[in-house]
């Protein structure tokens, strides 16, 4: 509780003096802390830019954008919600600056986020790890249970005293089995995919299912050791394709997008519940208007 001193003049010469309650106002790195304690940045891989990309620590926030990608028309949709901060999954910097042209996307990024007091924030290789993360917001859509990490990772040990399970990837079970028919409308529906592909070959039925949110191609090797009836994926590989029609086993890739999209969604819960509990009243605000670059022609 923050109070507030007010002096107030009465009848009085002397006057009275009133403290009033006020909520303590959000910062950037108050934002930050939180998504710390949910995927820690230590967890992100050493080739990754994940954490603050433009902006500043000390900035107020009253409202945060969710997003999956930094793009022109997400940053335009994050000035006209009025929020202060983006958070996006993917970061806006992969690669050092040589130059900073205004002529490209990334230079109109930067000066317009720059000149609307936004700030941009990335949680990628970190989230994708977390045992909140992306790979688990696929399986809580499709109400899969008995969740176990799909390929574990080592939590570094400066993070956490006590090691936390985090890895890439999700295994999850139905109760009962269903057929492969009712699971592709099931994953259409609960997943919101306009199409999805396949490599290999279609299990009669599936109960036990392997998941990994964006580009998990390689792990296809392992999700058919785990007995898993199939894999889901995004950016399956040819020859990760073949693998699967060698071995049998069904791949299914359903797009980077559409894979991490509700991992973002999770996380602006996850988010908005932790701000509560910190009485920070900050508004979170969930990109769905954002698309898949990759569209269907038919």
């Amino acid at each position: 509780m923050n109070l507030k001193k007010v002096h107030k003049k009465g009848a009085s010469s002397a006057g009275c003096t009133l403290f009033i309650e006020t909520l303590p106002m959000a910062l950037v790195q108050d934002i930050i802390n939180i998504i710390e304690e949910i995927a820690p940045s230590g967890w992100a891989e050493k080739w990754d830019n994940a954490g603050l990309q433009i902006g500043s620590l000390r900035q107020p926030v009253s409202a945060v954008f969710i997003a999956v990608d930094p793009t022109t028309s997400v940053l335009e949709r994050a000035i006209e919600a009025n929020t202060q901060l983006i958070i996006t999954h993917h970061p806006l910097f992969f690669h050092p600056l040589r130059q900073l042209s205004l002529e490209t996307s990334t230079g109109k990024i930067i000066t317009r986020a720059i000149s609307k007091n936004i700030s941009i924030y990335s949680a990628h290789t970190n989230l994708d790890m977390a045992p909140d993360g992306v790979s688990t917001a696929l399986i809580e859509r499709l109400a899969l249970k008995d969740v176990q990490i799909l390929k574990e990772e080592q939590t570094p040990p400066p993070l956490h005293n006590k090691p936390v399970p985090i890895g890439y990837g999700c295994i999850g079970t139905f109760k009962t089995p269903i057929t492969f028919k009712q699971f592709i409308t099931k994953i259409k529906t609960d997943l919101q995919l306009p199409y999805l592909q396949m490599a290999g070959k279609a299990p009669a039925r599936v109960r036990k299912v392997a998941v990994c949110g964006g580009s998990g191609s390689q792990l296809i090797e392992k999700a058919h050791k785990s007995g898993a009836d199939l894999y889901i994926t995004a950016e399956l590989k040819h020859s990760h394709a073949r693998m699967a029609e060698e071995l049998n086993f069904c791949a299914l890739d359903i797009g980077h997008f559409h894979s991490e999209k509700f991992g973002m969604m999770a996380l602006a819960r996850l988010i908005r519940k932790r701000l509560e509990k910190q009485d920070l009243r900050v508004s979170v605000i969930e990109d769905r208007t954002e698309k898949s670059p990759l569209q269907l022609i038919k």
